[in-house]
């Protein structure tokens, strides 16, 4: 008889996995469910990586790659932040991942030990917490304001002798909150004073929509680069998210941890996957500055549906591609007791998919993609509009 550990046992997995199931069951009864509650842009690959991935292919770059990514690609990384935050870093302080899911994973196992502590300000992206108990640490949830802006108070007040450190996203997903400039140093200094790290998931840093601005931990490394450690992906700028291409940067001798386990576990991503994302950090200026246009847009319609329907309150978001409005007035109407149920009503007499905010800590809330195509989302705000509408 197979006798799962401790620590199987102890990782529940995606909290809407059975949604997901349930979602893919009525499909193959040939329901037509919109998915609002995807985590990827909605377009192609741009063409520019796709080709330089043939190329690749056709030059031989099919062996495996070194441990820590191929020399160009961390180099060319490096040097993005050089350029834009005036990062002081060499091409060893980066690793190339299997995505930032990993990068994240890599920097905890190097990190924290068993009976150590993770602060996770809530809302927080849904793996965070097994991500920390799967390094043998135990995740604490920080409530951030009503607002969903970083408390820096409370932080300080649930740090403990047993706390290792931060794990937080900026942008933050779900809610699309940026970390502000000011929250972010305060943040530092705080991991700083306490002899903690402060590791940052930077995954959405280019959906972001005026009148806001990214502000990178990368622009602490000069002060605080012993204790901060920065994730980012390629999935989602570049639409790239089956590649699953990753990186990180920190302090060497973390890396050099990070790459051990890395090279002890899955190797890195395939070599000519990081010779396609080679060619997407030679993207110009403008293709980013066009992707927030373009969903720029799409939050202004996705806000504008939004607000259409009775008791629905959010956010107008300062980034990612999410709303997170409150459902609260919902809650206790038609047996519907948590958001929980709520996703599984919209999903049932919606048929529309979306995550409900216990995935990510929090209560009172749900998370809608709005990456979809324009008509896919009218039509997704008026199938929710219409369930909800039927609670009394």
């Amino acid at each position: 008889m197979v006798v799962l550990s401790k620590r199987g046992a102890g990782i529940a997995g995606f909290p809407t996995w059975q949604l997901l199931k349930e979602s893919s069951i009525m499909m193959e009864r040939g329901l037509e469910i919109i998915n609002m509650g995807g985590e990827e842009p909605d377009f192609p690959t741009p063409q520019g990586i796709t080709q330089a991935l043939q190329k690749a292919i056709a030059q031989g770059f099919t062996n495996y790659a070194p441990p820590g990514g191929i020399p160009e690609l961390r180099e060319a990384l490096v040097d993005v932040y050089r350029k834009r935050e005036n990062l002081e870093a060499e091409a060893s302080q980066a690793i190339i991942t299997n995505g930032a899911t990993q990068a994240l994973h890599l920097a905890l196992l190097s990190l924290v030990d068993p009976g150590d502590e993770v602060l996770l300000p809530t809302p927080y992206w849904t793996a965070y917490p097994d991500m920390v108990r799967l390094a043998g640490a135990n995740p604490v949830q920080v409530k951030c304001h009503d607002d969903f802006s970083l408390n820096l108070d409370a932080l300080r007040k649930h740090w403990t002798d047993h706390t290792r450190g931060v794990l937080l996203s900026s942008p933050i997903s779900p809610s699309g909150t940026l970390v502000c400039a000011a929250d972010l140093k305060g943040l530092a200094e705080l991991c700083a004073e306490k002899g903690a790290f402060l590791l940052v998931d930077e995954s959405y840093q280019h959906f972001v929509y005026p009148p806001h601005t990214f502000h990178s931990a990368a622009a602490l490394f000069r002060e605080y680069g012993k204790h901060i450690v920065l994730a980012g992906s390629f999935s989602k700028t570049y639409a790239m998210a089956g590649w699953r291409i990753g990186y990180a940067m920190a302090p060497g001798k973390l890396i050099d941890s990070m790459v051990s386990i890395q090279t002890a576990t899955t190797a890195g991503p395939p070599t000519f996957c990081q010779m396609a994302a080679l060619e997407a950090l030679r993207f110009p200026p403008r293709f980013y500055q066009k992707l927030a246009e373009d969903f720029a847009k799409r939050k202004d319609i996705a806000m504008a549906l939004c607000r259409e329907i009775p008791n629905f309150v959010c956010n107008d978001p300062e980034a990612t591609f999410y709303l997170f409005p409150s459902v609260k007035a919902y809650l206790s109407k038609g047996g519907i007791r948590d958001t929980n149920a709520i996703a599984s009503f919209l999903l049932r007499e919606g048929l529309t998919y979306i995550v409900p905010s216990t995935a990510f800590g929090i209560e009172n809330h749900i998370r809608i993609s709005f990456a979809l195509p324009q008509k896919k989302l009218k039509e997704g705000f008026r199938r929710i509009a219409q369930a909800l509408s039927l609670l009394t």
